[in-house]
């Protein structure tokens, strides 16, 4: 995937306790921490629904990316998904969106895959917390 914000590997993660949490992004060939609530895509490249979703995941990433914002929209792909941080990812299919806090603790799953209900999603939960996007305000 091009232009991700970051793609993951499975270094990227730490478990402990059958969690994952997300402690550092890959950016330019070198580690950043973790720091910003965000999004992670798991995906397949084999997978049909996940090339059609790219698109529409590099859009969102661009969306909230912009005009001085950062929103990390990452993701990993299967082949770096051991079993045991599918279980930690509690994840059963591709393509899967899950929220990531500014802790790098995977959060709840995003169930939509139409860019608007997922950026009004995203907008709803930093509003909600003092932190909306300048794309929110389209979204409210």
């Amino acid at each position: 995937m091009e232009n991700i914000t970051s793609n993951l590997k499975k270094d990227n993660f730490d478990i402990s306790n059958g969690n994952a949490r997300i402690t550092s992004m890959n950016i330019n060939g070198r580690k950043v921490p973790w720091n910003k609530p965000g999004m992670i895509l798991i995906h397949a490249h084999w997978c049909g629904h996940c090339v059609r979703f790219q698109p529409e995941y590099q859009k969102l990433s661009n969306l909230l990316n912009s005009n001085g914002t950062y929103y990390p929209c990452v993701a990993i792909e299967s082949e770096e998904i051991t079993s045991e941080l599918q279980n930690a990812l509690k994840f059963r299919g591709f393509p899967t969106l899950k929220y990531v806090d500014k802790f790098g603790n995977v959060r709840m799953d995003e169930s939509e895959r139409n860019l608007n209900k997922i950026v009004g999603n995203i907008c709803t939960m930093a509003c909600k917390n003092g932190n909306c996007f300048a794309a929110c305000e389209t979204y409210q």
